[in-house]
């Protein structure tokens, strides 16, 4: 303490300030910590079975399997790998048309055929691919190259 009146000098003490901060940071690093941990993955809400068809498949059987699973849109595989994607919308575009039915039945999957899905990773965040469902009708799961599930926005529900 002085006695000249003036306003006591601090002086810093570099172990003080370096247990200060340590414990700053250990603290902030346990809270992101914990936001990680609630944040959920894609591993979590994905639909494991994948039902897909066949590239090379004439365009009826495809509509066939999409009824049977009630699905209004289906990856399109080739080799086991995803190559496109098909849906009620082009199917009914295809029908508006005008075309012959008979001709579109005969169709292969491939020809008429939209863009794949876009893939994600398992680990990857919810938020990800509800992003991408924001343009897209579904997103591929994926592990080390894998189609391993596949994530509409029917599955974000599962969120709550």
């Amino acid at each position: 303490m002085r006695t000249d009146g003036a306003p006591p000098r601090w002086s810093l003490d570099p172990l003080r300030m370096h247990q200060a901060l340590s414990n700053l940071l250990q603290n902030a690093l346990q809270a992101e910590l914990k936001r990680q941990e609630k944040k959920a993955l894609v591993d979590q809400i994905q639909s494991r079975k994948v039902q897909y068809v066949e590239a090379k498949m004439p365009l009826e059987t495809a509509v066939d399997e999409m009824r049977r699973w009630k699905f209004s849109q289906m990856p399109v595989m080739h080799n086991g790998h995803p190559v496109g994607s098909i849906s009620d919308k082009v199917i009914n575009n295809l029908i508006l048309s005008g075309r012959d039915p008979k001709d579109l039945a005969r169709i292969r999957v491939d020809e008429v055929m939209e863009p794949a899905f876009p893939q994600v990773d398992g680990k990857a965040p919810v938020e990800l691919a509800a992003s991408l469902l924001r343009h897209y009708d579904a997103v591929l799961v994926t592990a080390k190259g894998e189609v391993t599930g596949i994530v509409t926005k029917s599955d974000l529900m599962k969120l709550l």
